[in-house]
């Protein structure tokens, strides 16, 4: 954060601040203008100029706290094993909030696709292979400075497989011994206890790159299924973790619920230079959920900037 002079006064500009320098870009200074004036007009963000680096508050324009973001090259395994309703609501997300394509591969030939053409890794809800050759491939590409992308099921593979040094929460006690039961009610004790969609509560870290936009920790999250993420081990690690008492519309079962309850809803993490996002559901919903499809677009954009540090890391 800082503060700094602008054509409009003094403004205090918060995390995720965006810096366009109008020299050394590849267009000139009049076509660079008309281009953000036309990105004014349809979307509302709002521009400010500046004729110094200095600011009056906090870190200056010239901080190597600002990033370079660059448009990433994605990649998504489609077909059999995926999700097809998550795998279509990221394609139409990118398409029409976008305007940004995506390269889909069907998972059969997602062995023979060079990974190191692309950027972003996105695995939606799905059944994936646990070949050690198939991980190994994964697992060494995000170590290069890949951003591996997760959900659901694919970030519970994603730690079963030990890409991501993370836990999953149980859904049920290995210890409790349940009493003899009428066979007829089966289907309705076990089938209640899916969660088929409800809203829940949870507090966002509103510092961390993946919250960028964001002004309120509270924020509201859809899910419709029981991946249970444990909260990391590193304190600077889990950017969403449910509330104690989350829910706030919807069915869930009573026992789902307390396994739901300050579990991590979203953690980051670092593997060699690249970046591992684990998402406990799937935050573009219907491509209508849109209070949480602004946590991918971050994840697509700034996941390579995430650098979490390990636990007593400091710098001198």
């Amino acid at each position: 954060p800082f503060k700094i002079q602008t054509d409009q006064g003094v403004h205090s500009f918060g995390y995720g601040t965006l810096l366009i320098p109008v020299q050394l870009q590849p267009q000139g200074v009049d076509s660079l203008y008309e281009n953000l004036k036309e990105i004014a007009t349809n979307t509302g963000v709002r521009f400010y100029a500046v004729n110094s680096g200095y600011s009056a508050e906090g870190i200056g324009l010239g901080s190597n706290q600002f990033q370079a973001v660059s448009l990433p090259k994605i990649l998504m395994p489609i077909g059999a094993g995926t999700s097809q309703y998550e795998a279509g609501e990221v394609w139409f997300m990118l398409d029409q909030y976008v305007g940004m394509p995506i390269t889909k591969v069907e998972m059969a030939q997602l062995n023979g696709v060079d990974l190191y053409k692309y950027d972003v890794l996105v695995m939606v809800n799905g059944q994936y292979s646990a070949d050690k050759g198939f991980v190994d491939k994964i697992k060494n590409w995000v170590a290069a400075g890949g951003t591996l992308i997760t959900f659901k099921a694919a970030s519970e593979w994603a730690i079963k497989n030990k890409i991501a040094n993370e836990k999953l929460r149980p859904l049920k006690d290995s210890t409790q011994v349940l009493p003899r039961m009428s066979y007829e009610d089966a289907t309705a004790n076990e089938g209640s206890k899916l969660t088929g969609g409800a809203i829940f509560q949870a507090d966002l870290d509103l510092t961390h790159p993946l919250a960028y936009g964001y002004k309120d920790r509270k924020i509201a999250l859809y899910r419709n299924s029981n991946t249970l993420l444990e909260v990391s081990k590193n304190p600077y690690a889990t950017v969403i973790q449910y509330d104690k008492n989350p829910l706030l519309n919807g069915y869930v079962h009573p026992a789902t619920l307390k396994k739901i309850a300050a579990s991590a809803g979203l953690i980051t993490q670092n593997h060699g230079k690249g970046s591992l996002i684990l998402f406990s559901d799937n935050p573009n919903f219907r491509g209508t959920w849109l209070g949480t499809s602004k946590l991918f677009f971050n994840a697509l954009f700034y996941g390579k900037t995430i650098s979490v540090p390990a636990i007593g890391q400091h710098q001198e």
